[in-house]
């Protein structure tokens, strides 16, 4: 989204392309097209013996588009502030560019869901209210609802994720992974666990995106890392098949390195590029796409569920994920245009930033 969305970096022009680093743009458009991609595999027939392989696999790589989100959130959030100046700076930087789209989004969403019958003034407020306050964090917008308190303490962990060592961020990670293991182990095992972890779960991830890049810095260690990616990816297949599902997509270690895996190839695959207008633009939009494909993807999906079965919902599947981001990317396009720039116009005039 243009200038907005929790993930944006801070330092650039107003023309959406100069002084963005590349790379990451890449990284949300791979985010977004993941996050369609793995809401649009119920199309899929897993009745055929091939499109259950498929739909496996599709959730173990397209549900890696959270842990990217995180990611990056992390990468731009988990800076040192300087002063006092920078600090509040920081926080109106957080209300300008990811609670008002959310409340701009969430307002659509909101009369989306009472369509047609959307009732009295007072009605649509107290849905609005309910939604926002708890009803949609039960759903695809959780994601939003989860990053907001990382948002919040960002500026008192980037000191901490700052002064980290080569040897304490290998360490960092790999507390990291081994409780997440235990977690994973103990959920499928239904064996209770209560010993606690205060960086667990995306919380985790969000603290990666700090200093990630910096735990593998070579070719080599990179091509090992594409490896575990892929052998991550088989795990995931097999932990499904045997029916190890709880905090597979999530907390579990394969998951999370497949996760670092997708993010540092595609970054290093990229960094050598010329930037490109069309990838810089869909990167601006990308929140609201997130924010905006299920009330295509719902109807669609609906629609077509069971229609096709074998190799055709592969077909039909496909066309779905087209359909859903083509229609997603430009109605994000136009509320992002039409309102969302505005009303951040506005926020600007009322609470300039401090100089």
């Amino acid at each position: 989204m243009a200038d907005s969305g929790p993930n944006r970096i801070e330092s650039r022009r107003n023309d959406g392309t100069a002084n963005r680093q590349y790379p990451y743009d890449v990284v949300r458009v791979v985010a977004m097209v993941f996050v369609i991609a793995v809401h649009s595999l119920g199309v899929i027939d897993t009745s055929w013996g091939l499109g259950w392989y498929l739909f496996a696999a599709g959730q173990g790589l397209f549900f890696t588009a959270n842990a990217l989100f995180f990611m990056l959130s992390g990468k731009f959030n988990l800076r040192e502030r300087k002063d006092d100046r920078a600090m509040l700076d920081y926080y109106r930087k957080r209300v300008r560019n990811f609670l008002i789209p959310i409340a701009i989004l969430f307002f659509i969403r909101t009369l989306y869901n009472l369509y047609p019958h959307f009732g009295s003034l007072y009605h649509i407020g107290w849905e609005y209210l309910r939604n926002s306050i708890a009803i949609f964090g039960g759903m695809e917008y959780w994601f939003v609802f989860n990053l907001f308190g990382y948002l919040i303490v960002a500026p008192f962990l980037a000191p901490m994720i700052g002064k980290l060592t080569p040897l304490s961020r290998k360490i960092f990670f790999g507390i990291g992974i081994a409780y997440h293991a235990v977690l994973f182990a103990f959920a499928n095992l239904t064996i209770d666990f209560s010993w606690g972890y205060l960086f667990s779960g995306f919380a985790f991830t969000f603290c990666l995106g700090g200093f990630v890049e910096d735990l593998f810095p070579s070719k080599r260690s990179l091509t090992w890392l594409g490896v575990a990616s892929l052998v991550c990816l088989g795990a995931i297949v097999l932990c499904a098949r045997e029916g190890w599902m709880a905090g597979l997509h999530d907390i579990s270690p394969f998951y999370t390195i497949l996760a670092v895996g997708i993010y540092l190839l595609v970054i290093a695959g990229v960094k050598r590029l010329k930037p490109n207008r069309a990838v810089s633009f869909l990167a601006q939009h990308s929140f609201s796409v997130y924010l905006v494909h299920m009330m295509f993807l719902m109807p669609i999906s609906n629609a077509l569920s069971g229609m096709f079965a074998g190799p055709a919902s592969i077909a039909a599947y496909l066309a779905v994920v087209a359909i859903v981001l083509a229609c997603s990317i430009a109605t994000a396009a136009v509320i992002d245009t039409v309102i969302v720039k505005p009303v951040q116009h506005l926020f600007d005039k009322a609470v300039p930033a401090k100089r």
